[in-house]
């Protein structure tokens, strides 16, 4: 941690990736299967035709261009980020719990300022609840992030950020 209390990769001229997470390509995968599933039951009771076959492919195949098109923009508005953005140490404000169909999560609340004096706020979805109470955290880059929030901005538009590190991140020990 360096002395303005940023991560010290994002010190450097150009923070880098260090390592890239691939589980998030399991996602869209999964989604088209089921998309496709449904598309084929849904659309075309017995008996299918040739014709509804080629129909049901044709939506498929769009359906499967907005959910690979969807993640891969979020990830290389990360990187584009990460290459650019400017670093800034952020404040956090709330500590939040939300449900999703599964289980209960974790949302934190963070405030910075920019390198011409505004504030903004941002906001980090998808944690541990285990962040709400205080208690151990098991991922070093959630630990991290937590005890020296950073934020990487866009220079334009600081209104685009990420709290770092974000989820394509995974900091990794060096040798």
């Amino acid at each position: 941690m360096s002395s303005t209390g940023i991560f010290p990769e994002l010190s450097q001229p150009v923070p880098r990736l260090v390592r890239s997470r691939r589980g998030a390509l399991i996602f869209p995968v999964v989604a088209v299967i089921l998309v496709a599933i449904a598309t084929a039951a849904v659309l075309y009771p017995p008996p299918v035709r040739m014709t509804s076959i080629v129909d049901a492919a044709a939506i498929d195949l769009a359906i499967l261009a907005v959910v690979w098109l969807l993640p891969l923009l979020s990830r290389r508005q990360e990187r584009r980020l990460l290459a650019t953005g400017c670093a800034a140490p952020a404040v956090i404000v709330e500590r939040l719990k939300y449900r999703t169909p599964r289980q209960v999560r974790a949302k934190i609340v963070y405030e910075f300022v920019d390198a011409a004096g505004r504030r903004f706020r941002g906001v980090r979805i998808g944690l541990p609840v285990a962040i709400l109470a205080g208690g151990a955290i098991d991922r070093p880059d959630i630990a991290g992030m937590l005890a020296h929030p950073t934020v990487v901005y866009d220079r334009d538009n600081p209104g685009i950020n990420i709290l770092y590190p974000s989820d394509q991140v995974e900091i990794v020990d060096r040798p």
